[in-house]
């Protein structure tokens, strides 16, 4: 991704667009900076809907164990 789009033929204009935000957001800056932004815009009930069923499971495990540790 980014300025070169081997086999452009495939996409729409508007998907083509989105290759240069891409670009912008990914390729230019900091990866981890562009995931944290864009979680940040995210309210907590929508992360708590759509993340995977393994992190909820990774998050009850962890309560269990810090549930364990004496005070």
């Amino acid at each position: 991704l980014g300025k070169s789009h081997h086999g452009s033929y495939q996409y729409s204009g508007d998907e083509l667009n989105l290759f240069s935000t891409y670009h912008k957001l990914f390729k230019l800056g900091s990866k981890p900076a562009a995931h944290i932004d864009a979680l940040a815009q995210l309210s907590n009930e929508e992360l708590l809907a759509n993340m995977p069923g393994s992190f909820g499971r990774l998050a009850d495990a962890v309560i269990a164990k810090l549930a364990e540790l004496p005070e």
